[in-house]
């Protein structure tokens, strides 16, 4: 009798996990120096999906009007991520506006006076992104034809961002809170920086988005934090979700 109540509980244990990973949701945000700006995605289903149907918007300052949203392309395989970058790569070769970093340093030998470059795989973001978002460059003064580009990627640590289908005002994720400015960043109780200068991973034991504004925005219940410029866990996110975590649990 223990041993089919313990499978009853197992077998409903597992459809609960499957109800609720039924669509992508974020799950890692990179705010660093400059423009080194990243959003995953992952898709917590055993289907591949279409990412043409979604976009990203970004709320600014507290607004409750979004800015252009940046419509996806690609395709996100079962249990996998989907990385998005910031775009600052002039395709003219000129007028660069700080890429995003790409493992590279270059100095001269204080000895040789030669240039030398070195590689660093940990501040090589560049070789994590999917997709490149916000690429279109705009020099002008008009603010009408400035505000037809999506600025979805321009997040400083007081933006909210949303995950949506395209079309059907279905939100499926939320980072921040709409219609909030925090100040500089949404914090934890002790007022440290959470949205600002950091990398923040989804818990492993979070299976669905937030479609819902939240009354409070408290980065630490969903979110691990790291420091500024950590790329190196981009391109994949560990996930109840995921066929091995069930067979794990």
């Amino acid at each position: 009798m223990k041993y089919f109540f313990t499978f009853i509980f197992y077998f409903f244990s597992i459809s609960f996990i499957h109800a609720q990973c039924s669509d992508l949701f974020f799950s890692e945000y990179v705010e660093g120096w400059s423009n080194n700006k990243a959003l995953e995605i992952y898709n917590p289903t055993a289907n591949s999906i279409d990412l043409s149907a979604y976009s990203i918007t970004r709320y600014i300052n507290g607004q409750i009007e979004a800015s252009t949203p940046q419509q996806l392309d690609g395709i996100i395989g079962p249990y996998s991520t989907f990385v998005i970058g910031l775009d600052k790569r002039d395709p003219n070769g000129t007028g660069y506006d700080a890429p995003v970093w790409d493992g590279y340093y270059t100095y001269t030998d204080s000895i040789s006076g030669e240039d030398v470059t070195t590689y660093d795989p940990n501040d090589d973001l560049q070789s994590k992104i999917d997709f490149w978002a916000n690429g279109v460059y705009y020099s002008g003064t008009d603010p009408d034809s400035m505000a037809i580009y999506p600025m979805a990627m321009f997040f400083n640590g007081n933006d909210a961002i949303t995950l949506e289908l395209i079309g059907s005002g279905i939100v499926l994720d939320i980072i921040g809170k709409v219609g909030e400015d925090p100040g500089a960043a949404w914090t934890d109780d002790s007022g440290n920086y959470w949205t600002k200068d950091h990398t923040l991973i989804r818990k492993a034991s979070i299976i669905s988005g937030v479609t819902l504004n939240p009354i409070i925005f408290d980065p630490t219940l969903e979110w691990d934090s790291l420091a500024a410029n950590t790329f190196m866990n981009l391109g994949s996110h560990d996930c109840d979700c995921s066929n091995t975590s069930l067979i794990d649990n």
